[in-house]
């Protein structure tokens, strides 16, 4: 069944083609992203998006820390309803917070784990075979050789251990997201109670 072209960079138009069913298809026009394309495939960016993560959700949980602790100091004894609701709804976002937190990151664990280990094993298997072979060697050709040999092993050595730093940098971003999200959208909510 074909496919319907793919709209450049260039040229924001749809595209229209007719597949089997004789309907146009227009494949819609979506804003090119490149920044995130950027942080997928460099670790460092990835580690520096999880920073600012971090940040935009310690300020907000900052905010939100204030607002329900002054809430708490003004609460009449016994508090109101709407106190009281909003007291139980501080100890349930968490629970589902943390919960939806470890599932991401115990389901992007299993996918890691034991790929990762076998990986990283086998690289340094082979760059102690590539380096005991250069080690031994006993002419100037054989030094080229293995030398050479050496080099791209600790090349793909070097890459797969950036590859395991963007994965684990993943695996936090995952566990942080739900608790981002939470902290971001109860500032936010708060905020809108102030005004």
């Amino acid at each position: 069944m074909p496919r319907a072209p793919k709209t450049s960079r260039l040229d924001p138009t749809p595209a229209t083609t007719k597949l089997a069913s004789s309907k146009p298809v227009t494949a819609k026009a979506r804003p090119q992203r490149r920044e995130r394309t950027f942080v997928a495939a460099n670790p460092m960016a990835l580690w520096m998006d999880l920073g600012a993560q971090t940040s935009e959700m310690m300020l907000a949980s900052f905010q939100v820390i204030a607002h329900r602790t002054a809430q708490m100091m003004s609460a009449a004894i016994p508090p109101s309803s709407k106190d009281r609701d909003e007291f139980a709804l501080m100890g349930a976002e968490k629970s589902e917070a943390i919960l939806e937190s470890v599932l991401a990151m115990s389901n992007n664990m299993f996918s890691l784990s034991p790929l990762a280990m076998t990986q990283a094993f086998r690289q340094i298997a082979v760059v102690q075979k590539d380096m005991l072979q250069l080690a031994l060697s006993s002419s100037p050709s054989q030094v080229m050789s293995h030398g050479l040999k050496l080099n791209r092993s600790l090349t793909r050595a070097g890459n797969g251990a950036s590859a395991m730093s963007g994965r684990a940098a993943r695996l936090a971003s995952d566990g942080l997201k739900p608790i981002h999200s939470r902290a971001l959208a109860n500032a936010k909510r708060l905020a809108k109670k102030d005004a």
